[in-house]
């Protein structure tokens, strides 16, 4: 993991350690000198490498931060395993969907009907 924390060295320099200092994305963006999709962007590619950057939207503590408190990591945990379910359902339906108007969702073009 060294060598991702290297390559992410300057975001992570950036983003705090704890809940309660959790960084805004707006700030954080600012202070990076990018727009916010492509902080989204940085932040998705570090958690894909192995670094687990916490956040918890809409809490009154809301952005990012890291963490090694059990129940600040949990609590990222759940939000993320929420919005995964959810994002099941809404691929559930839209596929039911697609075979309703004859097209088969799991072909690699998407608009092949069967």
């Amino acid at each position: 993991m060294e060598l991702m924390e290297k390559k992410y060295e300057r975001l992570l320099s950036y983003i705090p350690y704890g809940i309660e200092n959790a960084v805004s994305q707006k700030v954080l963006a600012e202070t990076l000198m990018c727009d916010k999709s492509e902080l989204r962007a940085h932040i998705q590619n570090a958690r894909k490498d192995g670094i687990p950057i916490c956040s918890v939207p809409g809490s009154k503590n809301g952005g990012y931060y890291l963490s090694d408190d059990p129940e600040e990591v949990s609590q990222c945990y759940r939000m993320f395993l929420s919005r995964t379910r959810a994002s099941a359902e809404v691929v559930r339906v839209i596929r039911k969907h697609l075979i309703k108007l004859g097209v088969n969702p799991d072909s690699r073009g998407g608009a092949n009907h069967e």
